[in-house]
């Protein structure tokens, strides 16, 4: 599950306006409204699904309270924060940043502390596996002998750091986890006598260096995106999509002619969405492809909103698209299922099958959505 801090983009072309129009006049399935939930300013909310644990998964910022829904829409509890934070969800953990104070601190489901560590770095992100590890991305700082540094820390359950993974001389890009937990990829970008040179590794639970993907030339990984599915990673380069095994070794790479913006691997049949940039600018439209796990494109549709205000959740039950005004339900051959008018949508989660999602609109109001 995840959340999405949706943009706003429209339908794809050529379906763009003539569905819109249509909307209307054809009959299409809506889903039904269960529950809504006003969060107040300042505050942050995220809902535990009865098995699958929290959403959402990406960042959320706030200095107010913490409050925990379940899929009936009451509270669970509510929790202070003592400051201007940043909150993460994944599995039946969450937890917060203060990059002011350099502070990570874990939480339980319950909302009760698990524990809180504090660094003498800058700290930027932190990274939640589904078993409940952190990595936490940290400086930069200058060091002797070297422009700057960077480091990665692994942190488990107990708040123990167990490994740390220093870049000298660059700059770490993005960090992900595997759905399982076992692998951490890390992207990177690296300063050589005048070079700059792009990086991917994948690390093993032990901090180990298990495969590494560089770019042979400047332009090969001009805009980097990383994403890991269930048996491969991928790494999106200047115009083409590698598809990795978890030991390093490439499956199937896939040219575009386009930059990629963004990676999203299905669940489904193991395919994979991606999001390129139209004309190569990132004002101009985009493109949402769809390739099955073989690499063999399916299909594509264009669409009118810049890449950077999309967003596209890949479900069990399909796949989720929303312009700022409404929610599209697409099938994995492209089809358009459903549509759901939500002023100034904000936000998107789903539940593990894909039956419910959970809607944030701008002005703070959550709305649990059934699925037709």
């Amino acid at each position: 599950m995840a959340w999405f801090w949706a943009g706003g983009f429209s339908l794809p072309n050529p379906l763009g306006v003539k569905v819109l129009q249509a909307i209307g006049a054809v009959n299409l399935e809506s889903p039904r409204v269960m529950w809504e939930y006003l969060v107040g300013e300042g505050d942050m909310a995220i809902l535990c699904w009865d098995k699958d644990g929290f959403s959402p998964d990406s960042r959320q910022e706030g200095s107010g309270k913490v409050i925990a829904l379940d899929p009936a829409g009451k509270e669970l509890w509510r929790r202070e924060m003592p400051g201007e934070v940043f909150l993460k969800a994944r599995g039946f953990n969450w937890a917060t940043g203060d990059p002011a104070q350099g502070e990570a601190t874990l939480y339980r489901a319950d909302g009760r502390l698990a524990w809180q560590q504090r660094w003498s770095w800058p700290l930027q992100d932190i990274i939640l596996s589904s078993g409940g590890e952190m990595a936490v991305l940290l400086g930069p700082l200058r060091e002797e002998g070297t422009n700057l540094i960077e480091k990665v820390v692994l942190v488990n359950e107990q708040g123990q750091a167990r490994w740390e993974y220093p870049v000298r001389n660059g700059t770490i890009l993005d960090c992900r986890f595997d759905p399982v937990g076992d692998y951490l990829v890390v992207s990177e970008l690296l300063f050589h006598k005048g070079d700059l040179q792009h990086r991917a590794v994948i690390l093993d639970r032990q901090g180990r260096i298990g495969g590494e993907y560089s770019s042979s030339r400047e332009e090969f990984f001009t805009a980097t995106t990383i994403a890991a599915g269930q048996e491969n990673w991928f790494l999106a380069g200047a115009e083409t999509l590698y598809s990795l095994h978890y030991s390093g070794e490439k499956d199937w790479q896939y040219n575009f002619g386009r930059i990629p913006q963004r990676v999203i691997p299905e669940p489904v049949r193991g395919g994979v969405l991606v999001i390129t940039l139209e004309n190569g600018s990132p004002g101009a439209g985009s493109i949402l492809s769809y390739l099955d796990r073989e690499g063999e494109l399916i299909w594509e549709h264009r669409f009118s909103a810049p890449a950077a205000a999309m967003e596209v959740m890949a479900t069990a039950g399909g796949i989720l698209v929303g312009d700022g005004r409404g929610i599209y339900g697409l099938d994995y051959g492209g089809k358009i299922i459903w549509y759901h008018p939500v002023p100034g949508l904000a936000g998107l989660a789903a539940d593990q099958e894909g039956g419910k999602i959970l809607v944030y609109s701008g002005w703070g109001r959550l709305t649990l959505l059934e699925l037709p």
